[in-house]
């Protein structure tokens, strides 16, 4: 069977202070009618799946973009069973014009967080998960553990990472500890406006249910063969390689950390990924992939340009005040 090339783009404005992408409705007699859409359309001879979405955004909705404009988001593949999709998907916030239906479709801008994956063909639901991925998840360092902070220190430390996720990660705590140190997380990341994910294998979610998901270390994950938590908690997996990535995805996972990019003074026996093999990986699976080892906020455009999503870390805030290094 035929694989369709398809260039996809979600055309985002912010201008509003709100995240908010141009969306369409398929009509009824397409293949997947009725459904929602990113604007883009099938790639032609010749044409690079950006050169494709620029022609067809100019086409479609009536925008002009510059070829270097669109930013990678992902690639996914899916078969639909009459046929085989590989979209490639590109982030646009650099246009000119204003959106304007050419083809008959109805277009419109959505709120990024009240997009349903129900309302996308099943091929598009895995952007829609990358997209509401936070830019940055936090991790918290294990000296000196939560609980044993100052008070204020956390709340301090949080300021300035609203929309973040934090995973508290304390490998060798009792689990008396665990849920002392994430009723403390738990507190100050609420009033920051930040969600807490625990950290180890599902026993802990159970431990701490309040937690808005489960990040699994790979020694954990390698020991499922089936997603460990329903779909109303989130989960993530940490990689190091092209295999770990793979089972993170059969695993339903929502987003994977991919590590270490850089070296780490943590990790300073592990050689670094580099840029050029965390490209490769990240763009192998329909999977979001944070970007950990050495990164910090500055390089978020750097990760998104080799197909991440976000950047994870532990120095870049747990270090922020340095009295407790």
């Amino acid at each position: 069977m035929a694989v369709v090339h398809v260039a996809l783009g979600v055309v985002l404005d912010t201008g509003s202070g709100r995240r908010r992408a141009l969306v369409a409705h398929r009509s009824a007699d397409q293949h997947q009618g009725g459904l929602l859409e990113f604007p883009g359309g099938k790639v032609d001879a010749g044409e690079t799946a950006r050169e494709g979405l620029c022609r067809e955004l100019r086409e479609e909705v009536g925008l002009s973009v510059d070829p270097g404009a669109p930013e990678f988001l992902m690639r996914v593949e899916h078969d639909y069973g009459d046929r085989r999709v590989r979209l490639e998907v590109f982030t646009i916030t650099r246009y000119t014009g204003h959106p304007a239906s050419r083809e008959g479709q109805t277009l419109g801008w959505r709120e990024l967080e009240g997009l349903e994956p129900g309302e996308f063909p099943a091929a598009n639901r895995v952007i829609l998960q990358a997209l509401q991925q936070p830019d940055f998840i936090l991790i918290t360092g294990t000296e000196p553990p939560v609980s044993d902070l100052p008070p204020g220190a956390l709340r301090d430390w949080l300021s300035g990472w609203a929309g973040s996720d934090c995973v508290l990660r304390a490998p060798g705590r009792s689990a008396t500890d665990y849920r002392r140190d994430f009723e403390c997380l738990n507190g100050a990341a609420g009033d920051a406006d930040v969600r807490v994910l625990v950290h180890g294998g599902p026993e802990v979610l159970e431990q701490c249910p309040e937690a808005v998901g489960l990040h699994l270390p790979w020694a954990v994950a390698a020991r499922h063969s089936a997603r460990p938590v329903s779909g109303a908690h989130r989960l993530g997996v940490s990689c190091h390689d092209e295999v770990a990535l793979r089972h993170a995805e059969q695993l339903g996972a929502d987003y994977a950390f991919l590590s270490p990019v850089r070296p780490t003074r943590t990790h300073s026996g592990q050689p670094a990924i580099g840029w050029d093999r965390f490209h490769a990986m990240a763009e192998s699976v329909s999977l979001p992939v944070y970007g950990l080892g050495g990164l910090g906020p500055d390089d978020l455009e750097q990760v998104r340009a080799r197909g991440g999503c976000g950047v994870a870390g532990i120095r870049f805030w747990w270090d922020t005040k340095g009295e407790f290094s």
